[in-house]
């Protein structure tokens, strides 16, 4: 939790919670964050405080978008290139036979990247057929941006 100014208060918030937003929620064609609900495209404000992105809760309390996965149960998503770094040594890369398919299979490739890394992804893929039976969730695959357009990393 960050006030107006950008200034961490002593509540705090895990990494990667659902908000739950009671504010207005609006509908949206070219949202950068939204979400869908009810099968419509929706998003809710944004404020820049200090160069990064927070939703206002109310009484001068916000919270960064980047903490946010979820609004309202509905997973948030966001449009063009997002950045992240690698966290553990040696995470392997995987190659897509089918660019852009939510139901082709995932090969490991023989590149891996180094702990520390900073990456630019373009594109979030889930493939559901990377599943051996139904008891487990789908992989989520990040697209790497600047090198092949084929060359993904299990999420980081």
């Amino acid at each position: 939790m960050y006030n107006a100014k950008g200034k961490q208060l002593s509540t705090k918030i895990k990494r990667g919670q659902s908000l739950a937003y009671t504010g207005k929620v609006k509908s949206t064609k070219n949202g950068k964050y939204y979400f869908y609900e009810n099968n419509k495209k929706k998003r809710i404000p944004y404020y820049k405080i200090k160069g990064h992105e927070y939703y206002k809760l109310g009484r001068n309390r916000y919270v960064k978008v980047a903490d946010v996965i979820a609004v309202n149960g509905n997973y948030l998503m966001t449009t063009g290139e997002t950045t992240g770094g690698v966290k553990n040594n040696n995470v392997r890369t995987f190659i897509n036979s089918n660019d852009y398919s939510n139901d082709s299979t995932m090969a490991p490739s023989d590149k891996y990247l180094k702990k520390g890394q900073k990456l630019t992804f373009d594109q979030a893929v889930t493939f559901v057929s990377q599943l051996d039976d139904f008891d487990h969730d789908p992989y989520d695959y990040y697209r790497i941006n600047g090198r092949s357009t084929k060359s993904f990393t299990l999420g980081l």
